[in-house]
């Protein structure tokens, strides 16, 4: 958590962003960086965080997951807890989106 918010700090600071961490799964925890102003913004996020490598650099790969859900994908995500699935969402609907976007 303090890495993220030192990362929001340095990269977003005038962003305003709110980070919050919860238990996701009796074995999982949550951190999550909300509200974004636009998708552009979300994605920039994202983008930032996997090329900084700042925070995630240290972390074995199997063991973290990082995407972007809109609030109204948020909480039937949340309830089922079915991160296969929604990453192949999110691959599809966001990076493919985002990949043709910026040809």
């Amino acid at each position: 958590r303090t890495a993220f918010s030192d990362f929001n700090r340095e990269y977003f600071g005038a962003e305003g962003l709110k980070l919050t961490s919860l238990l996701f799964t009796m074995n999982e925890q949550m951190i999550t960086i909300d509200r974004f102003p636009s998708i552009d913004k979300a994605i920039e996020y994202y983008n930032t965080l996997i090329n900084s490598k700042k925070i995630i650099a240290d972390i074995d790969e199997r063991y973290y997951h990082h995407f972007i859900i809109s609030t109204q994908n948020y909480p039937t995500f949340y309830n089922r807890k079915n991160i296969p699935a929604y990453m192949k969402f999110f691959r599809v609907f966001y990076l493919n989106n985002n990949e043709k976007n910026n040809k």
